[in-house]
């Protein structure tokens, strides 16, 4: 009876211990590739801060250049968590494109700075089911800290 017992045993053991081990691979590289997106979307909320606080000191400045380096140092300094960014730029937007916004004093009431931020996201483990890499961009519009009073 012992010996019918043991051999049923041993017979059934070995399958299992292959099963588990199938399920296993599958449900850790599953684990990974979200700890990977997780990763993505958190390293997309510190660009777009970084942008955010960009776009804040840019409009605060008197004599605002294109692509300005006090703009982007304050953009490194927030995204230095991240380590290298493929881009950023910095423009004025041109009054006479917002219609949005109008008023006795002309186009000096639309002026605004526009900060853009771009990386890239290099994936391990998501490149064995999507991509090797994804760009993350941010943008950020404000309307210029002096300028006239709109009404």
């Amino acid at each position: 009876m012992k010996l019918l017992v043991r051999k049923k045993l041993v017979k059934n053991s070995g399958a299992a211990l292959v099963e588990l081990a199938l399920v296993i691979t599958f449900l850790l590289t599953i684990l990974a590739v979200l700890f990977e997106l997780a990763l993505c979307f958190n390293n997309y909320l510190y660009l777009n801060k970084a942008v955010r606080e960009s776009a804040r000191v840019a409009s605060t400045l008197e004599l605002l250049t294109v692509n300005d380096p006090r703009v982007i140092e304050v953009f490194n300094d927030r995204f230095s968590y991240l380590g290298s960014v493929s881009s950023i730029s910095v423009t004025n937007t041109d009054a006479s494109i917002l219609t949005s916004i109008t008023s006795a004093a002309g186009s000096e009431c639309a002026r605004e700075v526009q900060v853009v931020g771009q990386f890239t996201q290099n994936f391990t483990f998501t490149q064995l089911v999507w991509t090797s890499s994804i760009n993350i961009k941010a943008k950020a519009n404000m309307r210029y800290l002096l300028q006239p009073l709109c009404s």
